[in-house]
């Protein structure tokens, strides 16, 4: 009984780290004709695996990396130390996702939705956003490691 009890607690705990991570979908000013993936272009791991998206994905994912992001019109509800700090999502009809979330949203254009949508219960939320921020926060280190073993 004890255990079920540091489960449910844990759960509760997963779900408010989500909660408290979690930027709300937000909009967009402009429309677009696609689906939008923004990027640390930067970074080599989050390029390679932007691009594999956009090859897998059964609609067409632009892609957009920091350095070629516009001015405005896109992401400016977010700041922009937010705004480099995670992936981005934009639906064509110009609703943005962020962080875990924007990843969930890529992987249901390649992956059959009914695979992903588990990402999205509560309590699976804390673990894609956990996961989620250890990638990001360590992206520079994963990418030298990933370099370092297939440059030989």
């Amino acid at each position: 009984m004890l255990w079920l009890i540091s489960v449910v607690i844990l759960l509760i705990l997963l779900e408010l780290f989500a909660i408290l991570l979690k930027f709300s979908p937000t909009r967009s000013k402009l429309k677009f004709d696609n689906y939008i993936l923004v990027y640390d272009d930067g970074c080599g791991i989050c390029t390679s695996l932007a691009y594999w998206s956009m090859r897998r994905s059964k609609n067409y994912l632009q892609l957009i990396g920091f350095s070629d992001l516009p001015y405005h019109g896109v992401l400016d509800d977010i700041s922009e130390g937010d705004i480099v700090r995670s992936a981005h999502f934009i639906t064509p009809h110009g609703i943005e996702y962020h962080r875990g979330e924007a990843i969930t949203k890529v992987l249901r254009l390649i992956i059959h939705p009914s695979f992903v949508f588990i990402l999205d219960f509560p309590f699976f939320r804390g673990f894609r956003e956990i996961g989620y921020s250890l990638f990001a926060s360590q992206r520079s280190n994963i990418s030298r490691i990933i370099d370092f073993l297939f440059s030989r």
